[in-house]
């Protein structure tokens, strides 16, 4: 645990040697969902998974807008006294307020959808990727929104290849090389 802005934060550190990667799950979740894709992902890479404010056993907080989640991932990373890559995590689709923060993220992204979501239309996940002019990727897996849940295996795959760089080759529409 540590504290931000006077509430504790939970993390769970899958623990290892590699190069560490923060994995921020989604709303009603917490931490442990990650522990699968952390043992398929180890011992190159050691995820390390908060619990978001009010989830699991962190502290609830007198809110829950974007703005404070961005504050806590933050403090997070100062904890951990470095920057760790982030894995790609529970993606909402995004508002006409987050379509700038989207745009400007300037790391390569993995975006990976679940071609049976009801959460994240196809066309909205190609809108996204569009929007970052080659700087996102999109995957899309037969699974439904919880693909970590559906397709396990599949996933890790795909993350694996995206860390390593080998994930680059362009996909067709169920997630396979094309």
């Amino acid at each position: 645990m540590f504290t931000t802005d006077g509430r504790k934060l939970s993390y769970l550190d899958h623990g290892g040697p590699g190069r560490p990667l923060l994995a921020p799950h989604g709303h009603y979740n917490e931490a442990s969902v990650f522990a699968p894709l952390a043992a398929a992902l180890a011992p190159r890479w050691r995820v390390i998974a908060l619990d978001q404010r009010g989830h699991g056993e962190s502290d609830r907080a007198r809110g829950y807008e974007r703005d404070g989640h961005v504050a806590d991932v933050a403090a997070f990373q100062r904890h951990l006294g470095g920057r760790p890559r982030t894995v790609p995590g529970p993606q909402k689709a995004l508002g006409a307020d987050h379509w700038a923060d989207w745009a400007s993220v300037s790391c390569p992204t993995l975006l990976v959808r679940g071609t049976r979501s009801d959460e994240l239309s196809a066309e909205h996940a190609r809108d996204m990727v569009a929007r970052r002019a080659g700087g996102a990727r999109l995957v899309e897996l037969p699974a439904g929104h919880c693909v970590r849940l559906d397709a396990p295996s599949r996933l890790a795959a795909e993350v694996t290849a995206f860390l390593s760089g080998d994930g680059s080759e362009s996909r067709n529409g169920n997630g396979t090389r094309s």
